[in-house]
């Protein structure tokens, strides 16, 4: 395994992740969070369908990856609506940081069922990082109390475990159908789940035409984000690349602050720090 290579493949990943959270931050805003999730998301696979075309790449057979696909697309869409659906009932300073924790339940799901082993040093960093994303995700002003504290949690921890799944099964996909079909087919899924999800719903998937530009802009970054991430599984262990690109929140915080000059906390300061202490040591 190239570790170098996989771990900046895998920053990429979480750099460009984190812009894509800021520009759907202002498009759900506009239309709404799940609506711009399938939109973007139903751009993504069409983008991915033209590059496919251009690759001339080949769809899996196997009955066994497929049923993966689907399942993989199924937890995704899960961690999508709950999230949604969290942050309408409850706090954002409640329900972003827990469900930014998914890295973690990736990380050991990796560890359990692929056998992949950290060392103690690099064990260490990753939980620096996982720390420092709860930290920096923990909106200015911390986190509040009362009824609609648990009003969000139950879909905060449905969120954290759909997304840690999702993302645990695009590593045995990558072996299975490479890097490319991986980034794609799940998507597909996701959308077909989603599409599910808004009829039984009854939710609103209308597009919104002043949101173009920005669902676009989400899509591409999404299609980029989601080819390096499962490019960076190729060469190091998902133990260490989904604790990373689950800190894009908390890299989305520090561009809020630096292009927006949005106000940070101690707390938030203290956590982005960690991230970046962490990554720079996993590094060296």
């Amino acid at each position: 395994m190239n570790f170098t290579l996989g771990l900046a493949l895998a920053i990429i990943s979480m750099l460009l992740l984190s812009i894509q959270d800021l520009i759907l931050a202002r498009a759900s805003r506009i239309i709404g969070a799940l609506r711009v999730s399938f939109w973007y998301l139903f751009v993504s696979v069409i983008i991915f369908i033209g590059i496919s075309v251009i690759l001339f790449t080949k769809m899996p057979v196997n009955t066994y990856t497929v049923g993966l696909i689907l399942l993989s697309g199924a937890f995704s869409a899960m961690g999508i609506t709950s999230f949604t659906k969290g942050l309408s009932v409850g706090n954002i300073s409640v329900v972003a940081p827990i469900a930014a924790e998914w890295g973690m339940v990736t990380a050991i799901l990796g560890t359990v069922f692929l056998g992949e082993v950290l060392g103690s040093l690099q064990f260490l960093l990753i939980a620096i990082i996982l720390i420092g994303t709860f930290l920096a995700a923990v909106p200015n002003g911390g986190m509040k109390r009362g009824k609609k504290l648990l009003s969000g949690v139950p879909y905060a921890v449905s969120a954290l475990i759909g997304w840690g799944i999702y993302f645990f099964i695009l590593a045995i996909l990558v072996g299975q159908i490479g890097w490319f079909d991986t980034s794609f087919l799940p998507i597909l899924a996701t959308v077909m789940f989603l599409f599910a999800y808004a009829r039984v719903s009854h939710s609103q998937l209308k597009p919104v035409k002043p949101a173009f530009y920005e669902v676009l802009a989400v899509a591409i970054l999404s299609v980029l984000s989601l080819m390096a991430y499962n490019a960076a599984l190729l060469f190091t262990y998902v133990d260490i690349v989904a604790p990373i690109n689950a800190a894009a929140m908390a890299i989305t915080v520090l561009f809020a602050f630096i292009l927006f000059k949005e106000r940070l906390s101690v707390k938030q300061l203290i956590g982005i720090a960690m991230i970046i202490a962490g990554i720079v040591a996993l590094v060296a």
